[in-house]
């Protein structure tokens, strides 16, 4: 997939991993991200409505008596009371990427409720939230009992604990929802975010979700989905930042300079412009823009930081890059291909960060997993 930017993306690819990110993110507005992977929560495999069929939906609530529920869970899963477990996202089990595991043993998932608490300061400031799920097959989620989102495989309607979702297999992008709109619903003090993932079907061989919950103090800005990095030109004093974001983008910008500014865009004394492209055909409710910025006069054996994005519109953390040094020094890279999304294939990258190469060669495979636009 080149979109008019050569074959620098078959033969060159530098990923913001392996250039390594350092300092916060950098937003127009101040961000605060209170649920994430590795995020403690409880969670429980029901095997009837919480807390009865009369209030289905009453494990949501802010403030929830879990003991009432115990007993009432699988008891294949932690420490085998049937009670709700303590866990940290993601949860599920089937496709390696998920921390908390859920038994599957007697091949009967139907569900999995979970429960995490964070904390706002002052939730007057608050003036929006964006949900973003990797989820397979579906969810629905509640801040302090009152519903913000659900997935498309999920219908409209109330939803019991042997819902059955429409299929949906994990992406590599999360799906990310403007919930905003219901930035009221926080309080001061402890909150309470309530999401259940919903299987295909009781023997369906996998299940995951990971959520991100994110509190913004001004207008929501989204980071890039992806930001990685190819060469058009002389690898020594040019370079391709590309970045794609799930909204349209007003500006295709690059902040950078020598030294690190912690991704604080005023500070950063060198700008430059580029442009954008939509993918089509993808689903109705996933979107993908692609922006590419060359950066040219640069100095070999340099390294750069930047930060990909306007700040209106898009604005990712600081990153990274090391241009090549000029004449006979000796250079280290990676060579890679046939990309998988898992957890196995992100500790292999991490493990190649560790080496401190140069560029990375990716061979091949790389846009596309099983024909499903939706993992680009």
């Amino acid at each position: 997939m080149r979109h008019n930017i050569g074959i620098s993306v078959a033969l060159c690819l530098f990923c913001a991993a392996l250039c390594g990110v350092t300092g916060s993110p950098a937003y127009a507005v101040s961000a605060m991200t209170v649920v994430d992977e590795n995020t403690p929560m409880l969670y429980i495999e029901p095997l009837s409505d919480l807390p009865n069929s009369g209030a289905a939906a009453g494990w949501t609530a802010a403030v929830y008596n879990t003991a009432q529920d115990n007993g009432k869970g699988d008891s294949h899963n932690g420490n085998h009371s049937g009670n709700w477990q303590s866990g940290v996202y993601g949860v599920g089990y089937g496709d390696a990427d998920d921390f908390t595991l859920i038994d599957h043993s007697d091949n009967s998932t139907l569900s999995v409720y979970t429960r995490s608490a964070f904390t706002v300061a002052n939730a007057a400031s608050i003036q929006a939230m964006s949900l973003e799920v990797n989820y397979d097959d579906g969810y629905v989620a509640w801040i302090n009992g009152v519903e913000v989102a659900r997935s498309a495989t999920m219908a409209a309607k109330a939803v019991a604990w042997n819902t059955a979702a429409g299929d949906h297999e994990n992406t590599a992008a999360p799906e990310r929802i403007d919930i905003s709109a219901f930035a009221g619903q926080l309080v001061n003090g402890q909150n309470t975010l309530a999401i259940g993932v919903w299987n295909s079907s009781g023997t369906s061989s996998d299940m995951s979700l990971r959520p991100r919950l994110t509190l913004y103090d001004g207008p929501y800005v989204a980071p890039p989905v992806h930001t990685y990095l190819t060469w058009q030109g002389d690898p020594g004093t040019t370079m391709t930042v590309n970045y794609q974001t799930g909204d349209p983008a007003g500006t295709s910008v690059v902040h950078y300079d020598t030294v690190s500014h912690g991704g604080v865009l005023a500070a950063y004394p060198l700008t430059a412009n580029g442009s954008a492209h939509q993918i089509s055909g993808l689903s109705a409710y996933v979107t993908r823009n692609i922006h590419w910025v060359q950066l040219t006069g640069l100095t070999p054996g340099q390294t750069y930081y930047f930060v990909a994005g306007d700040g209106t519109t898009a604005v990712s953390r600081e990153m990274k890059f090391r241009t090549p040094p000029n004449g006979d020094s000796a250079i280290r890279f990676v060579v890679g291909g046939d990309m998988d999304i898992n957890q196995t294939v992100g500790m292999l990258h991490r493990q190649a960060a560790r080496q401190n190469p140069m560029f990375a060669w990716m061979t091949g495979d790389l846009a596309i997993d099983n024909g499903d636009l939706t993992n680009w």
